[in-house]
């Protein structure tokens, strides 16, 4: 029998994740937190969970210790289950913590995914395999759960990626849960004092790529130690080189004749426009159709149908 996900984790956890060295044999996590006035107290893993799938989860002690002068919450996962569209195996950490000055405890619950991402010469490798993403890009005005969740599992069923022009978490919740990449534009709400909170996103696994202005402050990545969020920018004719920071370019159809980028081994991503009206499943066609009409252009990393408006 397919086995139920645990209960969703409060979108305001104080507790943020972070995987150090991972491979097929072990996994190492680290729990910090990112609240004042909240210590850690003690805390346990459980999983793998995977929609849909029949696992057996085991449960793991965390270990309190201090690393780089504060304290953290850790422990190694044996045989570690990768996250991927295919496979969203999911962990989920419960904490214990003290909160304001009378220390009241309470329990904090939030998943985790452990997702290999990386760029390599000219492709996007996903678990140590090539992978092309097909992302749609519509308008999201959701008027209920139900249109996210009939969103998300329609991405699911085509295998198309979804492109955010806004940070939602209960929508980061179910794309991890279902198993469907999310690209996330960059706006300016999710800059925090100057930093880009790459460690807040880096949470959810289904986030895999995020899409930045090309006058992007440096200074601004300051927290881009997490190497499976891709960092992306889209590019133009005027553009002579991209920023040194990008992983990732993306360029119109209408720009492959004279792409400035094409003798650079670099990921690229092409993109072509489509009616506001688009569903999701004609949109993941259009993603098709323009592959068939890019062939003889050098291989791309992903293609992208786009109903909302302007890129960067």
């Amino acid at each position: 029998m397919p086995q139920a996900m645990p209960s969703p984790h409060a979108a305001n956890t104080p507790i943020l994740a972070s995987w150090g060295g991972t491979s097929p044999v072990e996994a190492e996590l680290f729990l910090r937190v990112c609240a004042p006035g909240t210590t850690l107290l003690a805390g346990t893993i459980s999983g793998p969970y995977c929609e849909g799938t029949q696992t057996l989860p085991a449960d793991l002690r965390l270990q309190l210790c201090e690393r780089s002068g504060e304290q953290v919450l850790t422990a190694i996962v044996p045989d570690p289950c990768f996250w991927a569209p295919d496979r969203p195996y999911l962990y989920r950490a419960d904490v214990q913590v003290a909160t304001g000055e009378a220390k009241e405890v309470k329990n904090e619950s939030l998943y985790l995914g452990i997702r290999s991402l990386a760029v390599q010469r000219e492709n996007i490798m996903c678990g140590g395999r090539r992978h092309v993403m097909r992302i749609i890009d519509l308008p999201q005005d959701f008027e209920s759960p139900h249109d996210q969740e009939t969103l998300l599992e329609t991405c699911r069923t085509t295998g198309s990626a979804l492109l955010l022009r806004g940070f939602r978490e209960t929508l980061c919740e179910r794309a991890s849960q279902k198993g469907v990449f999310l690209v996330l534009q960059c706006q300016g709400q999710l800059m925090q004092e100057g930093a880009f909170p790459f460690t807040r996103l880096a949470c959810w696994p289904a986030i895999g790529m995020v899409v930045f202005s090309k006058d992007l402050d440096p200074a601004e990545l300051q927290e881009s130690t997490v190497d499976s969020l891709l960092r992306a920018v889209v590019i133009d004719a005027h553009d002579t080189q991209s920023p040194p920071w990008a992983q990732v370019l993306f360029l119109e159809e209408a720009l492959l004749l004279q792409d400035p980028s094409a003798d650079r081994s670099v990921p690229r991503m092409v993109f072509c426009r489509i009616p506001s009206g688009t569903s999701p499943r004609d949109a993941r066609r259009e993603c098709d159709d323009l592959q068939r009409r890019t062939t003889e252009y050098p291989q791309m990393a992903g293609y992208i149908a786009s109903a909302s408006g302007a890129l960067y």
